[in-house]
């Protein structure tokens, strides 16, 4: 089967600029995920006996995108207004799933197809920037998620008539992202970034990065 395409997340941006400015987005949900194509699976074509059937495909790889919520010099972004709004910025990275393998040909000694690898998986950014200005989450929760996600294995195909099952596939490495709060002073003043509970998710093989500064 043939392998899956890579997939790769956008970018989404809220910024409010300058004294008096502001921004309101009421059930925030940000998402600029990346994820990659599943694998083909493997199959025997008509008339075709090969003592080794196909295998597969291998799944894309998946790489998160951006977001950004910046406000600055004395403006404010306000995520969620109404009590009980959600509040969601999610960049995740997911593989594609691997292909099953086909089946083999009827008979001892010969060999079933074997699965597909799942894809690897690489989380995006999340920043949350305030420059002289305020971000607030009116109080409500707030979730961000910068992922790594490896996509599942392709099964092996069965043996027939005695033949000899495929292996299934393996998993691909995967990384978290980065996620970044961070506040610094500008000529209208301090920089404010008031959330409520927050709950942050930057997870992989290889673990992404948190970085709350002022």
């Amino acid at each position: 089967g043939g392998n899956g395409g890579n997939g790769q997340g956008g970018t989404s941006r809220m910024l409010a600029e300058g004294a008096g400015a502001s921004l309101t987005a009421l059930e925030t949900n940000f998402i600029t995920g990346g994820t990659g194509g599943n694998g083909g699976a493997g199959d025997l074509s008509f008339g075709s006996f090969p003592t080794i059937a196909p295998d597969g495909g291998n799944g894309g790889n998946g790489q998160g995108g951006t977001i950004e919520v910046a406000a600055n010099e004395g403006a404010t972004v306000t995520l969620g207004l109404v009590a009980g709004d959600s509040v969601v910025l999610g960049s995740v990275g997911r593989g594609g799933i691997g292909g099953a393998g086909s089946g083999s040909i009827f008979g001892a000694g010969n060999q079933a197809g074997n699965g597909g690898n799942g894809g690897g998986g690489t989380g995006g950014t999340v920043r949350l920037i305030a420059t002289g200005g305020t971000i607030s989450s009116n109080g409500e929760s707030i979730d961000i998620t910068a992922n790594g996600v490896s996509g599942e294995a392709g099964i092996g195909g069965a043996g027939q008539g005695g033949g000899a099952n495929g292996a299934n596939g393996g998993f691909s490495g995967t990384a978290g992202g980065r996620v970044v709060i961070e506040t610094a002073g500008g000529a209208s003043g301090p920089g404010q970034i008031d959330l409520g509970v927050t709950n942050i998710a930057a997870n992989g093989d290889i673990a992404g990065r948190i970085e709350i500064r002022a």
